[in-house]
């Protein structure tokens, strides 16, 4: 059911599931205060950043991760956020198959992950994309705002 989603309180969410895996790394989450309450469901936006938190813990391999997510773009009735990370970044190859992934085609089992991301996202009428201004391999985000 679509509602109304706050962002921090994914995040805590994320925080609190996330806990231990965060502590062990002494990796931190930012989250953009700017960003508007978004329309989903809470476990739908959960579940979607908890995937892409999750990715950039285990991809990352080094500690001390800075995981940002901010707003891009504010439009009428949407809003685009990116989430990114300091992490060691990808090869134009590797983001070409997240890209693939993300456009639900040729998904490799590693990558099953963000097909579940884009299927969610689909289910809220939002979207997912590589962000292509990024070194590492960062995501847009488009979520529709919440009234």
């Amino acid at each position: 059911e679509d509602t109304s989603v706050n962002l921090d309180a994914v995040f805590e969410g994320i925080r609190r599931l996330l806990r231990a895996q965060l502590m062990a790394t002494e990796s931190t989450i930012n989250v953009d205060d700017a960003i508007p309450a978004v329309r989903g469901s809470y476990e739908r936006v959960l579940r979607i950043f908890k995937n892409l938190v999750e990715n950039s813990l285990i991809h990352s391999r080094t500690d001390g991760l800075v995981i940002t997510v901010k707003l891009l773009s504010l439009a009428p009735g949407t809003v685009s956020v990116l989430f990114d990370d300091n992490g060691i970044g990808v090869s134009g190859e590797t983001k070409d198959a997240i890209a693939n992934a993300l456009q639900l085609r040729d998904v490799s089992a590693g990558l099953l992950g963000l097909k579940i991301c884009k299927e969610l996202m689909n289910g809220i009428r939002g979207n997912i994309e590589v962000a292509n201004e990024t070194q590492s391999c960062g995501y847009k985000l488009t979520f529709q705002v919440a009234n």
